[in-house]
């Protein structure tokens, strides 16, 4: 495998696709707070594969929408079917890494508003 291609597909989404440009906004925070909260080297583990999933999976989901456009660029009732489902499989990754963000950094969070309450 080429790098050069790998990265010239990124570079082909990035700043065109909306929903990976959020996408890498929101992982750029969450790294950020990861450094600020000081997490495990498991919750390292954790926010990396899911980083990886959700983007990975948007550049797939954004490949195969292209992909089916060739074949059918007007309106198909299947190829509707076909890029819902592979939308539903982003959200869902998606849902899946909030809700464990959510417990990796809910209890941090809450225990800085409970330190800086205290003063």
């Amino acid at each position: 495998m080429s790098w050069k291609y790998a990265w010239d597909g990124i570079r082909f989404c990035f700043g065109k696709e909306q929903n990976l440009t959020l996408m890498t906004l929101i992982s750029i925070v969450v790294v950020a707070c990861g450094f600020y909260f000081k997490i495990s080297f498991g919750e390292w583990i954790a926010v990396i594969m899911l980083i990886t999933a959700v983007i990975s999976l948007e550049l797939f989901n954004t490949s195969l929408e292209h992909f089916l456009d060739l074949f059918h660029p007007e309106i198909n009732a299947k190829v509707r079917n076909i890029k819902d489902l592979i939308a539903g499989g982003v959200a869902i990754v998606s849902i899946g890494a909030g809700i464990i963000g959510g417990i990796i950094f809910i209890p941090k969070i809450f225990s800085l508003i409970q330190i800086y309450f205290k003063y």
